[in-house]
């Protein structure tokens, strides 16, 4: 309990063991290594805190709260030596059941996570329409002023002069010359689809879902589940999510699917992708993690230096203003930004060592 002034803040811990259901655990008898937690406070008078009975209705009620509140729905994460952890200790020492101090494993619902956005549709619906308005810029500036557009392979700049514009509807059919990202595009859409049609969330699905569906989540993934490092990439918290990667991935494997080459950018896709995964499940191993996001931004990153080179300003500007704007929302937790830079930094490399390879090439023509 905390006192400011004439208000005194009363927190309640409790705690309670996480056991699989299916298990023969006896709680009784083994000890139990793993506990979730949750606290509730409110501010009261100096007054209200020496009035016993006004105390037991706050304990009564947040009792019932614990009791009735939903934690498969929610992200969790692991507490460290703090006085927190210190708080719910004492709730798990007057639980009575048997534990080790020394080994134990204690979580708290995250706040302010993914889920937790379920309120603000609007924000969300922001964050797209800003995002994909730096793509809407590119398209624009390549229908524009294509011959300006210059690129490493003269022979995507060919391919490109043949279009005016690119058809909403053409990225999700493959043809005989591009058809490696519409297939990529389908697949997590078909995903999607069928998610729904079995009950998800349009919207906001629970992190219970996602997992179902093939989710990253640390300790599954590296524990003997390393198959979550791909599947998670084609999963997606939602049609806004889904639409955003979607149009992204549209327009940026357009570009490079012509220039690298459909093995070449299945291969920065992937591997972008399962790094990012990797990186996610290591640092935020108790957060469930999905969206194609990490290959993503592979592409984005193998761009960059070829643009740097080509003295292509106005598109570099758009990507990185892309990069940099929803590495910030990564801020807030609303995506992973250790996936985000995991994807980043491996399509970085590519493309520096892309450039290489053609500038060493051409100095041994010379």
């Amino acid at each position: 309990m905390g006192r400011y002034g004439t208000q005194a803040k009363v927190t309640c811990y409790f705690v309670s063991p996480l056991i699989d259901d299916n298990s023969s655990y006896n709680v009784d008898s083994q000890l139990v290594e793993t506990w979730i937690g949750y606290d509730f406070s409110r501010s009261f008078s100096t007054s209200d805190t020496r009035d016993s009975k006004k105390m037991n209705e706050y304990v009564q009620e947040t009792f019932k709260s614990f009791k009735a509140h939903q934690f498969q729905t929610t992200f969790l994460h692991r507490l460290d030596n703090s006085d927190k952890k210190d708080a719910y200790l004492n709730a798990i020492l007057d639980s009575k059941l048997p534990f080790d101090k020394e080994n134990i494993f204690l979580f708290e619902e995250k706040k302010g996570g993914l889920m937790d956005q379920k309120a603000s549709p609007s924000w969300l619906i922001g964050t797209l329409l800003v995002g994909n308005l730096f793509w809407l810029m590119i398209s624009l500036l390549g229908r524009l002023d294509l011959s300006e557009y210059r690129v490493i392979n003269s022979a995507y700049a060919k391919k490109m002069s043949k279009s005016s514009r690119l058809e909403v509807l053409g990225i999700f059919i493959p043809s005989d010359d591009y058809w490696l990202t519409p297939i990529l595009i389908d697949i997590n859409l078909m995903i999607f689809l069928v998610m729904v049609i079995s009950g998800v969330s349009v919207i906001s699905p629970q992190a219970i879902d996602l997992i179902k569906w093939g989710g990253n989540l640390g300790q599954l993934s590296l524990h003997g589940q390393s198959w979550r490092l791909v599947t998670s990439m084609f999963v997606h918290v939602g049609i806004l999510h889904l639409v955003n990667n979607l149009v992204v991935l549209g327009l940026i494997g357009y570009f490079l699917e012509f220039d690298l080459g459909r093995a070449k950018l299945f291969g920065l896709y992937m591997i972008s992708g399962i790094v990012g995964s990797v990186a996610s499940a290591y640092l935020h191993d108790t957060t469930v993690s999905v969206g194609a996001s990490g290959a993503i931004f592979g592409l984005l990153g193998f761009v960059i230096m070829p643009f740097l080179v080509s003295r292509n300003f106005a598109f570099l500007i758009l990507v990185l203003a892309y990069l940099g704007f929803n590495l910030l929302i990564g801020i807030n937790s609303i995506s992973d930004n250790s996936a985000h830079l995991g994807g980043l930094v491996v399509g970085f490399l590519f493309g520096l060592i892309s450039i290489g390879i053609k500038y060493s090439s051409k100095s041994e023509s010379l």
